[in-house]
This record gives structure tokens, C-alpha cells and sequence, in this order.
């Protein structure tokens, strides 16, 4: 079990073209950190999970990168049939697609946070 992360109320995971390295637990580190945290979702309702992805890379060349991307696509179908996922066009588009939908999950959670 990873023990580096403990409480957190929002997860947001950002994938390209890799999916990473498969920890023994899950196909890689990052879909282990998003399976736990859908999992305390499911049982406590937190925390927000919002998925982003790249829209905009280099073409995967060779089959490594061809099987990791490979991986990212069926992840991100996972995901979007749950209605997390969102996607940035490029590094440079992060911030600006990302940081609005931030701000509203962190708005929601101080106003649940004073209605306590």
C-alpha cells in the first residue's frame, strides 16, 4: 500500500501519452494513486477527482510508446464513462483549463466546510 499520501480532499491526475510503470498493484503508479482515491470516494465521498489529458504530443513512436498509449486511451475511457475526465491542449493551455475547474471544487469545498 502507498503511505506517502495521506489526507487530501481533491485528486487530480493529468496523463499524456504514458501510462507509467506497473507498481504490482495497478498498471502504473498513477492509475494505483486514482483507484485508491475512487475508492474513498465511494466510501466517504471525497475527495473531488477530476482527470485531465493531453490532447496535444509528438505521435508515439515505436511500439513501447505505442503500447503505453494504448493504455492512456482505454484508462481515459474508463474514466469517461464515470464523468471525470477533461482535457488540455498542451503544457502550455494547462493552467487555464484546468485552474478554473480547481477554484469551483475548492469554492464547494469551504462552502461545505462553513455549512459544518
Amino acid at each position: 500500500m502507498n503511505e506517502q499520501v495521506e489526507s487530501y480532499e481533491i485528486f487530480l491526475g493529468v496523463l499524456a501519452k504514458r501510462f507509467g510503470t506497473p507498481t504490482g498493484v495497478a498498471g502504473s503508479g498513477t492509475e494505483e494513486e486514482y483507484r485508491r482515491a475512487y475508492d474513498k470516494f465511494r466510501k466517504h465521498g471525497s475527495p473531488w477527482i477530476a482527470f485531465y489529458f493531453s490532447t496535444k504530443f509528438k505521435p508515439p513512436q515505436g511500439s513501447e510508446e505505442e503500447k503505453q498509449f494504448e493504455r492512456v486511451k482505454a484508462f481515459k475511457a474508463e474514466l469517461t464513462k464515470k464523468g471525470i475526465t477533461g482535457e488540455y491542449n498542451g503544457a502550455d493551455l494547462f493552467i487555464s483549463t484546468v485552474l478554473p475547474k480547481l477554484l469551483q471544487i475548492v469554492g464547494m469545498l469551504v462552502k461545505q466546510e462553513r455549512q459544518s
